[in-house]
């Protein structure tokens, strides 16, 4: 059963503020894939001051008047240039490999048909490109369907 955290009943509360604790993080660590918190961190990880001054960025929210926006922390290593209080920046290659709690993260099906649709509609981009480099002449209709 579901209850109301005023209509809980007493052997049960210490288990639910349990429960609360663990699911809302201590601030530290980096979360995988497994854990189930909901711990939250403001967005620090926006630029990439390892590659110098040029590439940092401020972090969003976190200040007592506008404390939003926030993101799921992730708890990555802090980046290794003294020129911020930042994250390190996420690879490519793993960018979807990140934190989220597991009752929000795509079901198989669900990501199946994500990537499914991202690449139908990379496809409908490509295939007039291609087209077009193809075309023996670029710059004239060949048949009066191309005018229609």
């Amino acid at each position: 059963m579901t209850f109301l955290p005023q209509e809980t009943p007493a052997p049960l509360r210490k288990y639910r503020e349990e429960e609360l604790v663990h699911l809302r993080g201590n601030g530290e660590g980096e979360l995988k894939e497994w854990d189930r918190v909901y711990d939250y961190a403001y967005y620090n990880d926006l630029g990439n001051p390892d590659k110098g001054p040029k590439y940092v960025r401020p972090v969003l929210g976190g200040s007592s008047e506008y404390p939003y926006p926030r993101r799921g922390r992730t708890g990555r290593a802090a980046a290794e240039s003294e020129l911020s209080n930042t994250e390190s920046r996420q690879p490519l290659l793993m960018s979807l490999n990140i934190h989220v709690p597991r009752d929000e993260r795509f079901g198989h099906l669900k990501m199946a048909d994500f990537l499914a649709y991202a690449l139908k509609s990379e496809a409908q981009f490509v295939k007039p490109e291609m087209e077009a480099l193809c075309d023996s002449t670029p710059n004239e209709f060949d048949s009066f369907d191309d005018v229609s």
